[in-house]
């Protein structure tokens, strides 16, 4: 199992992986505005496993914390599609997209 690291740079990338490994993405997002990210989408047979927000130490109050999430990837491809948004607004009204592309190599 490999463990791919991503953050905002990577946004519209596509990314080689193979089934079992670890897809684990980072960024950033200001909770207290009420502007967080939602998992739209993961690849058919993956499964989320990590979805919290990480909180620096000494943050400030309007400061950035950290969307943290971990997916297992299974033996398919596909986008990785998140928004981010106010949970109470219409699902449509986003303030912020990130997605790559995995295509997960044969075993």
């Amino acid at each position: 199992m490999t463990t791919i690291e991503l953050d905002e740079d990577d946004r519209g990338r596509e990314v080689r992986a193979r089934a079992g490994d670890r897809l684990v993405v980072r960024i950033p997002e200001q909770g207290g505005t009420g502007y967080t990210w939602f998992v739209e989408s993961i690849p058919t047979g993956s499964a989320t496993v990590v979805d919290e927000v990480e909180i620096p130490a000494g943050l400030q109050p309007g400061g950035s914390a950290i969307r943290h999430l971990e997916i297992a990837l299974g033996d398919a491809g596909g986008p990785v599609t998140l928004f981010k948004r106010r949970e109470w607004e219409p699902a449509d009204r986003v303030a912020g997209d990130f997605s790559v592309v995995v295509v997960v190599d044969g075993t």
